[in-house]
């Protein structure tokens, strides 16, 4: 129903679910830092960093609302561009911060490890339910997960609207905006109901081959 409203009804709720991540986040930190074993953080292993690359790809699909984003701001150059780089790198921060509590606390191997929950299709918050005996911890965690993916498949879903509607050469008005709005939503409901694994395996696939191509070798070749 948001979507359906439009641009600015999206920015209010995302304006919402940011003060939902801020809070959550900055919650968690103080309840979690003293956790962090810094013994864990020295682990690596290079050879499995390209199973990485993937998700790396997907993560950078923020480009395709950069569209969306010259209408909203009235074709302004220089406010897009300054949304790019405040919203590229406020993240990065945030996601650092959180990589090192996460990785600081759950050890990689091991039961209700990071790979054990990878196997089982979990996110990082699930095992820290295990190994820290608090229930307030994962909650925080739980809610800042909730809030960071639901602000990404907002912005996502309202790109998707306008690639629709301009590919097929729809009005975004009354039933057709409805029926462009069911279009993007109910497939992917539908299978993941049906199969709730399916996106970590697509995200293998879009990841490693449409997202590389899409996102890592156009961009470059249609600047140079």
């Amino acid at each position: 129903s948001v979507i359906y409203l439009g641009t600015k009804w999206v920015d209010r709720l995302n304006m919402t679910l940011m003060a939902g991540v801020i809070l959550s986040y900055l919650l968690f930190i103080p309840a979690s830092y003293q956790q962090v074993n810094l013994s864990l953080l020295a682990r690596s292993d290079w050879s499995k960093a390209w199973l990485a690359l993937p998700v790396l790809f997907t993560a950078f699909t923020f480009q395709v609302i950069i569209p969306t984003l010259m209408t909203y701001m009235n074709r302004n150059v220089n406010k897009v561009r300054l949304a790019i780089i405040l919203g590229t790198s406020i993240p990065l921060v945030v996601y650092l911060i959180w990589e090192f509590l996460i990785l600081g606390i759950i050890p990689a191997e091991g039961p209700n490890g990071l790979v054990e929950a990878a196997h089982k299709g979990w996110n990082a918050v699930r095992p820290l339910k295990e190994i820290i005996n608090n229930p307030i911890i994962f909650k925080i965690g739980r809610a800042f997960a909730f809030f960071t993916m639901t602000t990404s498949y907002i912005g996502l879903s309202l790109a998707y609207l306008d690639f629709l509607a301009d590919g097929l050469k729809v009005e975004k008005k009354g039933i057709k905006k409805l029926a462009l709005c069911l279009a993007v939503f109910i497939p992917p409901t539908l299978v993941g109901i049906t199969y709730p694994d399916i996106f970590i395996i697509a995200l293998s696939y879009a990841g490693g081959f449409s997202c590389a191509i899409l996102f890592g070798l156009f961009p470059p070749l249609m600047v140079w």
